[in-house]
């Protein structure tokens, strides 16, 4: 620095936060001229817009304690006023005067080229930085709030997104829950096969459950006591034939048309060995209960059949659906899986579009497919650019906005377009293009 414009270290800018009908602004720093200040008003955390210096006068320009700024309009309470050093990047005079050295200009522009290398130093400390040695990296233009950077190659690029995280996190319990609820159902099966291995084969005498036998206990005693009677008769018995203590008339019966009646010990009912009525029966591997078998249970499986439909619940978690069943389980499950996709759709900038998705439910997924009508961009005509539901913005120079936004609900998806374009990096990367409904159509795609 020179004796004479004195440069300390400074970061060069200043935010200040006005109050009601405040008009001056302290300049904290020097500055050589008022070309080498920009004003800003912070719009929102890291946005601002700059103010044109029509709106407002410098003083102090040359001044090594600094100056202000005086707004011609009183700025309103809160307003926070960013004032930066931006100083022009060029040489502002000759320090060769009349064929002389001046050692006044040569101080001048040293002192600029000091002033430039302290705000080169300000703004490099908010750049993101790689190692020593490591290749630098660029970010992508199309990051949306929300979004995780991912590295590619010496991009940082949008990654998985805040929803699609939580999506995914939702849908590894849900499967979790599942597996487990899979799990309690295959051991309760396993129990019942069990239970209903004992009801039917438990031996003579021994109580299953609640001093009730098994069927095997009942027809040994039914063997026992025909036998008992066919001794004594000396012939064939016909007719409905009773058997038990007769204790209260608790009793069970051999009936004349074949079927055997046991009584289930309370007088309250039968179990009846009928096809026609309430078969039970046990074919070497697996136990059947209910008319021609609709429950099954065997080893490792429940099965549940009725008028061709059938459900097999397995102990390793398994589930087979056959029949009607799985035709109508099938198709749902394929409605979830597919999603909806809409047909190629025109727009209007400034406009919405509303599509039915027939989903049944609330999409928890939504995406766009801008499809170019008219070859733009680095693109021929057919190329689809895949984008999210939401990519909207502005600044001052497309103030009407540009990108799109997306509401959802159980029957419609609405898509929004600003008023400016749709921003679409072009093919290949390098740059960004402005497109509207002549260049693209759109299809909605959402899935839950």
């Amino acid at each position: 620095m020179s004796s004479v414009f004195p440069i300390t270290d400074d970061p060069r800018y200043r935010r200040i936060t006005a109050s009601a009908g405040q008009t001056v602004f302290s300049i904290g720093f020097p500055f050589l001229q008022n070309e080498d200040i920009g004003i800003y008003l912070q719009t929102a955390p890291s946005q601002y817009t700059l103010f044109s210096p029509s709106a407002y006068t410098l003083t102090g320009a040359n001044n090594p304690a600094g100056g202000s700024a005086t707004f011609l309009a009183p700025r309103s309470a809160g307003d926070i006023i960013l004032i930066l050093g931006a100083a022009v990047l060029d040489r502002m005079s000759s320090i060769v005067r009349d064929g002389k050295f001046s050692s006044a200009l040569t101080d001048g522009e040293l002192d600029r080229i000091r002033i430039i290398q302290q705000e080169f130093s300000r703004d490099a400390d908010r750049a993101i930085k790689v190692d020593y040695g490591g290749e630098g990296v660029t970010l992508a233009s199309n990051l949306a709030d929300g979004d995780v950077l991912m590295k590619q190659g010496n991009r940082l690029v949008p990654g998985p997104n805040a929803p699609d995280i939580a999506n995914a996190q939702e849908y590894a319990y849900d499967a979790l829950q599942s597996k487990q609820a899979a799990a309690g159902s295959a051991s309760s099966a396993a129990g019942s096969a069990t239970m209903a291995g004992r009801w039917a084969n438990e031996a003579e005498d021994a109580p299953v459950a609640g001093g009730l036998y098994s069927a095997f206990h009942w027809a040994k005693k039914a063997m026992a006591a025909v036998t008992g009677m066919l001794a004594k008769a000396g012939g064939t018995l016909t007719g409905d034939v009773l058997f038990g203590p007769g204790t209260g008339g608790k009793y069970s019966k051999l009936q004349a048309n074949g079927d055997v009646q046991l009584n289930r010990g309370d007088n309250t009912g039968y179990l009846t060995w009928n096809v026609a009525n309430a078969y039970f029966g046990y074919d070497g591997n697996r136990y059947g209960l209910g008319p021609a078998g609709d429950l099954v249970i065997g080893k490792g499986i429940l099965q549940v059949e009725k008028n061709g439909l059938i459900a097999q619940f397995y102990e390793t978690g398994d589930i087979v659906f056959s029949g009607g069943v799985a035709g109508e389980f099938g198709n749902k499950l394929s409605d979830v899986l597919r999603g909806y996709t809409s047909a190629q759709q025109t727009f209007a900038l400034g406009g919405s579009l509303v599509v039915a998705h027939g989903l049944g439910r609330v999409p928890k997924r939504v995406f766009l497919a801008f499809v170019f009508k008219v070859a733009a961009g680095g693109y021929a005509v057919g190329d689809r650019v895949i984008v999210g539901p939401n990519t909207a913005g502005a600044d001052v120079n497309y103030r009407g906005g540009w990108g799109t936004s997306v509401n959802v609900d159980a029957t419609n998806i609405r898509v929004n377009f600003g008023g400016d374009g749709i921003p679409l990096v072009t093919k290949g990367g390098g740059g960004v293009g402005y497109y509207g409904q002549s260049q693209l159509d759109v299809v909605v795609m959402g899935s839950v």
